[in-house]
């Protein structure tokens, strides 16, 4: 079972400039869950809050859950984890220029 990405719903939320509270309130859940998701003390809830909060933020159920592939990422440090994480939420045009930059970067090391 996925679990809900905490770091992709804190930034969601940030990038609406909404409180835990506000966010909550907008969905129709308790503040409490969203606190909960948001600091990794819930990896789940009802699927109805799970729709509502989507709904809100504008993002479907699938894109606040966990990416089995961030196994993936567990050799990077922390900094470089939390940049894709936030890069994963930019438009492609972003995200290919960001594998072009870092392309180059590597390049000018090999």
């Amino acid at each position: 079972m996925r679990s809900i990405d905490r770091e992709k719903l804190k930034n969601l939320r940030e990038q609406h400039n909404w409180t835990q509270r506000q966010l909550a309130e907008l969905s129709g859940v308790a503040s409490t869950v969203v606190s909960r998701l948001e600091n990794g003390n819930q990896k789940d809830c009802r699927v109805s809050a799970l729709v509502s909060i989507a709904s809100m933020l504008g993002v479907t159920v699938d894109s606040l859950l966990e990416d089995q592939s961030i196994e993936k990422l567990q050799g990077l440090i922390p900094e470089l984890r939390i940049l894709i994480t936030q890069l994963s939420n930019e438009p492609d045009s972003v995200q290919r220029n960001a594998v072009g930059i870092l392309r180059g970067l590597l390049s000018s090391y090999g």
